[in-house]
């Protein structure tokens, strides 16, 4: 990891298993790389320190070792650009090489509070990182976020994305929950719904808060698929969507032979329904843990489905590939597409080249997030 410029620093935290793939976790890693390239780029941007949970025994021993080094005072300058902490790919399972020129502090999985000598540790790292700001990812979700809300005296901000915000806010008790809301400066929101949740929670519907969208960094997008591909992204409990869509795309499929489907699942394997015997072939279902694989089938792509339970990140990135998306809305909904309707809302998906813009830079990514507000 290259050396990096003194002060000012960015600790950015969030929740999740960084060895597990999970969409908050590859946001993360795209704000602090867009941070990188701002600042090699001669723009006055923090330097980010990413903090998170991990499984590799490995990172967790190289952050116990750095921290000690904090305590017995060595520059966090010398600390942060050792090569031992440089972050591994967002849900990369162990062994593996570096993958950013960022450090990442990987800290151990904790399910409870969090224990006396982590926390001694972890103000240590608080105190003498020389951080300007700590930006906090869905800060209701883990004892290790809130408590480094808790501790923190300076700025801080939150970015809640768009998990179930009472369903959070439930797993911690009132007055921490209270503790942790008093303890955030500003709230960045994707919706204003998600801001009229967050309010709702706070007390106060005047919470300082922010819609920011959260954008994909670009990747390599495929920059305008006309494929033969229909992919439909899957996400949460749509067994049931999943099976009435083979369905209801027989018809379409064997009207044009030339088309496929590819069912797309995101950080979690999902059930795989039967197929017919006259389908079989012509729909595949793909488990793609990295950006690296969904890209790789949203290259081929002319229509991305998105169902109610599709997670907003992985439209995103279809949306990066410039693929035109159909919504599908939930059976039974006011607005509910017919099997023709739907059909002929794919048809003149794959006819036509998306107008969506492209994946946004990483640059533009962070500015958004950090910088700006």
């Amino acid at each position: 990891m290259s050396a990096a410029s003194p002060s000012p620093r960015i600790l950015i935290a969030t929740p999740y298993v960084w060895t597990t793939p999970h969409p908050v976790n590859e946001h993360v890693a795209d704000l602090a790389d867009g941070l990188m390239a701002l600042r090699e780029a001669g723009e006055p941007a923090p330097m980010p320190i990413v903090i998170a949970p991990s499984a590799d025994a490995l990172a967790r021993r190289s952050t116990r070792l750095a921290m000690r080094q904090l305590v017995r005072g060595v520059d966090p300058a010398t600390v942060f650009t050792m090569g031992e902490l440089a972050a591994a790919a967002a849900g990369a399972r162990r062994p593996q090489e570096p993958a950013h020129d960022w450090p990442l502090l990987s800290m151990p999985l904790r399910t409870g509070p969090v224990a006396v000598s982590l926390r001694a540790a972890i103000r240590v790292v608080m105190e003498r990182g020389d951080f300007q700001l700590m930006h906090v990812h869905d800060p209701l979700e883990s004892d290790l976020v809130r408590f480094l809300v808790r501790t923190w005296s300076g700025l801080s901000v939150a970015t809640v994305h768009d998990e179930p915000v009472e369903e959070a806010a439930a797993k911690a008790t009132a007055p921490h929950r209270d503790r942790l809301v008093d303890g955030i400066d500003r709230w960045l929101v994707p919706s204003t719904e998600a801001r009229r949740r967050v309010g709702d929670i706070a007390g106060s519907p005047d919470v300082d808060s922010h819609v920011v969208p959260t954008g994909v960094a670009g990747h390599g997008a495929s920059g305008g698929s006309t494929g033969p591909v229909i992919v439909v992204g899957r996400g949460g409990d749509d067994d049931a969507l999943v099976r009435g869509l083979v369905r209801d795309l027989q018809p379409l499929l064997a009207e044009r032979p030339e088309l496929s489907v590819t069912f797309l699942s995101r950080w979690s394997a999902h059930h795989r329904p039967a197929v017919p015997r006259a389908l079989r072939g012509r729909v595949r279902f793909i488990d793609a843990r990295t950006r690296e694989e969904a890209d790789s089938v949203l290259a081929g792509a002319g229509a991305y489905i998105a169902l109610p339970e599709t997670r907003r990140r992985s439209r995103e990135e279809a949306t990066a590939a410039r693929v035109p998306i159909v919504e599908v809305p939930l059976p039974g909904a006011a607005d509910g597409l017919d099997v023709t309707e739907l059909q002929e809302r794919i048809t003149s998906a794959l006819e036509r080249r998306c107008d969506a813009p492209t994946s946004v830079e990483a640059g533009d990514l962070a500015r958004a997030h950090v910088i700006e507000y």
